[in-house]
């Protein structure tokens, strides 16, 4: 519903990949509290990331949208952004994400998750003026309902 997920937006595919990613995030972080693994998380994170790298480059290159590294390798703009985005916004975030995991378990844990979207439409109609539209309201309110509604017994 935030996406605005008509069938003229998903003819383009980008949407797909966005369910998918959702999916996969939720997927993993059930699996990731059922396995009893004696791995340390930031070894689970390594791992985790790695996999993930592998079938970006594979889906980049089987969807024929090689990414442009040689432009990011020679600027250093850019490549200050991909080091921060990597070490950071990603490797940083999943050892979070997966040190909060085994403390507080998958359903409290994803509460963070659920708070990015909207603060990002926040700050997006602050910093850059973007609309708030009812749609996106609509998909947030749907999210926190759904949430709600399968976690009644905790928050009751």
């Amino acid at each position: 519903m935030v996406a605005d997920p008509s069938l003229a937006a998903f003819r383009g595919g980008g949407q797909y990949f966005l369910l998918l990613a959702a999916a996969s995030f939720a997927v993993g972080s059930v699996l990731t509290e059922r396995l009893d693994a004696d791995l340390p998380s930031i070894a689970g994170t390594g791992w985790a990331l790695l996999l993930g790298a592998t079938v970006l480059v594979v889906a980049t290159v089987a969807l024929g949208r090689p990414a442009p590294v040689a432009r990011t390798l020679t600027d250093p703009t850019l490549l200050g952004i991909v080091l921060y985005l990597g070490i950071v916004a990603t490797a940083g975030a999943y050892v979070a994400y997966f040190a909060l995991l085994a403390a507080v378990g998958p359903v409290r844990t994803n509460l963070v998750s659920y708070v990015v979207p909207v603060v990002a439409a926040l700050l997006g109609a602050h910093l850059l003026g973007e609309p708030v539209t009812p749609a996106m309201v609509g998909g947030f309110a749907l999210v926190a309902g759904g949430f709600a509604l399968l976690n009644r017994q905790t928050l009751w």
